[in-house]
């Protein structure tokens, strides 16, 4: 059996890099609370600068929607020029190559109102709008729009 001594050196002063650790640990604790208490801070206003911005785009989004609703009068009006055979020749002019009298602007103008309830439509279902604001905004509106007969 072999014993092995293990010699323990004793040095004389203090252990200057344990005191130093421990002095800088204890000096950097409040600083670390405190910049934590500064980003906490900076995120809670990152956040609420980010709702404002959300709020922001959603208010100037209706907006615009809302626009493009009074433009609908004048389809709706042109619309009612149009009876269903001249409708037909219409897009037939546009997408068949015929030949005919109607200008292209009265196409333009009369898909409009379709084109707006399907682009809100895509909002809502992708989350942009809330289906309770679009039908307290445009709902009866767009149900309406669907009645033969009923005007926009």
């Amino acid at each position: 059996m072999t014993i092995v001594v293990v010699e323990v050196a004793e040095t004389s002063g203090p252990d200057w890099a344990a005191q130093l650790t421990a002095l800088a640990t204890l000096a950097s604790a409040p600083i670390l609370g405190v910049t934590a208490i500064f980003l906490r801070r900076a995120a809670r206003a990152a956040v609420e600068q980010l709702d404002d911005a959300r709020n922001t785009r959603h208010a100037q989004l209706i907006v615009n929607l809302s626009r493009h609703w009074n433009e609908v009068k004048r389809a709706a009006q042109l619309f009612s020029a149009y009876p269903e055979r001249k409708l037909l020749e219409l897009v037939l002019q546009l997408y068949g190559g015929r030949p005919t009298d109607y200008p292209v602007d009265d196409f333009i103008t009369l898909i409009e109102p379709p084109a707006l309830i399907e682009t809100i439509g895509v909002l809502e279902q992708e989350g942009g709008l809330a289906l309770n604001l679009v039908d307290d905004l445009w709902g009866s509106t767009i149900v309406s729009a669907g009645v033969p007969g009923s005007a926009p």
